[in-house]
């Protein structure tokens, strides 16, 4: 143990003294700009490194999407974020004009998102201990998006392309679904896991419900 101790002071030392000629051999406007790096460096150790930081970039999304989205209103209480790409919120809820789109409780995700720039869809975890889901307000959302979008997408002659997807695990432990065209629709309860396009199992469903 002393001797990783002392290896870990030695490199220590050795990075101080790198940082101190290396700032001692910028002036001017080279000693701003490695400021400015620094600071950059520094905030995307914060951000993306611990969990406060985080949780902050988390809300900070929150609020862009409500300004930029016109009767969105985005409800969270308690954030957690033990690792990039995982969540949990004790309660979320999202509200578009004055209807409830989805409203969740105890949600918690993981997502690779590496995997995004891959072009495959990773999700290991999906945890919920409740969930509502409105979709009639959902297809509301998505018709008022703007006539553009719709005329751009009608004009794609490109088919419709799924990525790679896996879910390792989705536990809903009490699951609505309202939708007009099937009105009644039970409360239930849902396991499920699945891949699609993914290398050892191309295509691979499976759910069990419980009402």
């Amino acid at each position: 143990m002393k001797a990783l101790a002392a290896l870990a002071a030695g490199y220590v030392r050795a990075l101080g003294v790198v940082a101190k000629s290396l700032w001692q051999s910028l002036s001017g406007r080279g000693s701003l700009l490695f400021s400015l790096f620094f600071v950059v460096l520094l905030a995307l150790l914060y951000l993306l490194g611990t969990e406060q930081g985080r949780v902050t970039l988390t809300r900070a999304a929150v609020y862009s999407a409500q300004k930029f989205v016109p009767d969105l209103a985005i409800q969270v209480e308690e954030i957690g974020s033990e690792r990039l790409g995982a969540w949990y919120f004790s309660r979320l809820k999202i509200d578009y004009g004055a209807d409830t789109l989805a409203q969740a409780r105890d949600l918690a995700l993981d997502v690779d998102l590496g995997g995004l720039l891959r072009k495959r869809v990773d999700i290991d975890t999906v945890n919920a201990a409740e969930l509502l889901l409105d979709i009639d307000v959902l297809n509301q959302f998505l018709e008022n998006r703007g006539p553009a979008e719709k005329e751009e997408a009608e004009a794609s002659a490109e088919p419709l392309s799924l990525p790679a997807m896996r879910l390792g695990s989705l536990q809903l432990d009490r699951l609505q679904i309202i939708d007009r065209r099937f009105p009644g629709l039970p409360v239930t309860a849902i396991t499920a896991d699945g891949r699609y396009l993914w290398e050892e199992s191309p295509r691979s469903w499976r759910w069990i419900y419980a009402s």
